[in-house]
């Protein structure tokens, strides 16, 4: 699912608001990792991650990574911090202005 620039303002807009859900250490992306944050994204739908300062890999390639092993969409990345989306079919949460 592509997001519009409107589209990814809004969330960017209600992640302010949000703690980091999910981290990431120096082990990197663990099973563990993609399973905690598949059930936030099921849940929440919108996810911020915090890259910890002992982890080794880049953020945004980290980014890059969870994005696609969950099929999310990454909203921003600042600094350590990380937002993906992604839409849950069954019980949407958030409304999305319309294309």
């Amino acid at each position: 699912m592509a997001l519009t620039k409107n589209q990814i303002r809004d969330l960017r807009k209600m992640a302010q608001a949000l703690k980091g859900q999910v981290q990431v250490g120096k082990s990197g992306i663990t099973e563990g990792t993609l399973v905690n944050l598949n059930e936030s994204l099921k849940a929440h739908e919108l996810v911020k991650i915090t890259v910890l300062k002992n982890a080794t890999d880049n953020t945004k390639e980290v980014a890059q990574a969870l994005a696609q092993a969950t099929g999310a969409d990454i909203v921003q990345v600042i600094g350590r911090q990380i937002v993906l989306f992604k839409r849950n079919p069954d019980n949407p949460v958030i409304q999305l202005a319309a294309i």
